[in-house]
């Protein structure tokens, strides 16, 4: 008896319901887009949007049109669930590259063969992220952000949390910056977060370094934790 309790509270992750109850209680983390005046007419891209949490927030108060890329088929799966009926989003379950081709996702040390929705978060297209698995993988379609960003005439923010691999397509970001307003972005290696992702730490310095001598930090590029 206990045994089935456990197991059947352990589905609940798998529920598209867990997700609208965890997005409730988290969703002051998302205050952050209202800075930046999106409405009805504003296009923006989601770059790693997993179960659909800042699409949401983002469809409901803002009725924006939302470009979502998630290529973790469990998130991508759970986000349908949840938003599918919204005709102002467009669902892609693919991954964002400098190319387009496949890539391999690799998933996280703990999830389970060929991934799922618990650690989805964390799976990466950068084998040399720590906490993923080199032997834990799907091969999923890549879509090139150059051509991504081709389709439109200005993009009004692009929201990117990619798990380590947003230092791969924002150089490309920066050369395209005519075209997009906003860009919001977690970055790995941050190196106030001490031991978290210091591989990471070299990379983040870097970009750091050149956005702030294009005079980009907090006008056109904004770190989100």
């Amino acid at each position: 008896m206990i045994k089935n309790i456990l197991i059947n509270l352990l589905k609940i992750k798998e529920k598209s319901w867990y997700y609208e109850y965890r997005y409730f209680k988290f969703k002051k983390k998302f205050k952050i887009f209202d800075k930046f005046r999106l409405n009805e007419n504003s296009i923006v891209i989601d770059l790693g949007s997993n179960v659909g949490d800042v699409t949401k927030f983002i469809s409901k108060s803002y009725n924006s049109t939302i470009y979502s890329y998630e290529p973790n088929i469990h998130a991508f799966n759970i986000q349908k669930s949840r938003l599918g009926n919204i005709n102002k989003i467009f669902f892609f379950n693919e991954c964002v590259d400098i190319k387009n081709g496949e890539k391999k996702i690799y998933f996280h040390q703990k999830a389970k063969a060929g991934g799922d929705v618990e650690y989805s978060h964390a799976s990466s297209l950068d084998l040399n992220k720590s906490n993923v698995s080199d032997q834990n993988y799907k091969i999923v379609k890549s879509t090139s952000i150059e051509d991504i960003i081709d389709n439109f005439d200005y993009i009004d923010l692009i929201k990117i949390d990619i798990e380590g691999y947003e230092y791969k397509i924002i150089p490309i970001l920066i050369k395209n910056k005519h075209k997009i307003k906003k860009v919001v972005c977690e970055l790995h290696g941050n190196p106030a977060y001490k031991n978290k992702y210091k591989d990471y730490e070299e990379k983040y310095k870097n970009l750091i370094n050149e956005l702030n001598k294009l005079n980009l930090i907090n006008s056109w590029f904004v770190e989100w934790y």
